[in-house]
């Protein structure tokens, strides 16, 4: 799928809906250079872990009575005090990363690249 990604420009993306949407955030800071990695570690995603917790994420999500992580807080984590501490994990990992990420995009925003760093 093609992006509509420009020079200069960070590009934030949310797959929420069926559409893609995507937002570009002017990044001009010519005393900074960005280093984008592969490391070519090649990841068998239906063979791992990654279904079980596929399914755990989804349990709690399910528990804390919520269609998307997108909109959770740590707040929802409060409707799994009685599930299983696996769950209540998995859930927090997700809303945190989620959190983190949201934050590093409102810190390039603001054009502070230390506090993405």
């Amino acid at each position: 799928m093609p992006l509509p990604g420009n020079s200069g420009k960070w590009l934030t993306l949310n797959s929420i809906s069926s559409n893609l949407d995507t937002e570009p955030i002017p990044f001009d800071a010519p005393e900074l250079a960005i280093l984008i990695c592969n490391s070519n570690v090649k990841h068998e995603l239906s063979s791992s872990e990654y279904p079980v917790r596929r399914k755990q994420c989804q349990e709690a999500l399910e528990l804390m009575g919520l269609e998307s992580y997108r909109d959770a807080t740590v707040e929802h984590l409060k409707a799994l005090e009685n599930a299983n501490e696996v769950l209540v994990r998995r859930a927090r990992h997700v809303i945190t990363e989620i959190q983190r990420t949201k934050s590093a995009a409102a810190a390039l925003k603001a054009k502070n690249f230390v506090q993405v760093s």
